[in-house]
């Protein structure tokens, strides 16, 4: 971030306009007008020019194929149980406050 401020401030310190007195008679200024105090909203709307064609190609799907696993009953209580006392261990850290 500082380096980018460091490059704005020699951007902007640099003069717009070299001249030599003896290559043009004439005055060059280079420069920016701000009016207001407030930068306006930027906006970017997309307008689709046609409407996009369907693909015939759908995803796969996922769940049909999966073999289906057996559960240890023990160890689904265990993570249940742990699961519980985790959520009921957040809601007292959050009802007291005891961060």
């Amino acid at each position: 971030m500082k380096y980018f401020l460091f490059l704005g401030y020699i951007f902007f310190t640099i003069p717009f306009s070299y001249s030599d007195e003896s290559s043009s008679n004439s005055d060059v200024v280079m420069g920016m007008t701000v009016h207001g105090d407030v930068a306006a909203a930027v906006g970017l709307y997309l307008m689709p020019w046609k409407n996009e064609e369907l693909s015939d190609v759908d995803r796969p799907p996922r769940l049909l194929d999966e073999n289906i696993a057996v559960i240890d009953a023990e160890e689904f209580i265990h993570q249940a149980e742990w699961e519980q006392a985790k959520r009921d261990y957040q809601l007292w850290r959050l009802q007291r406050n005891n961060w």
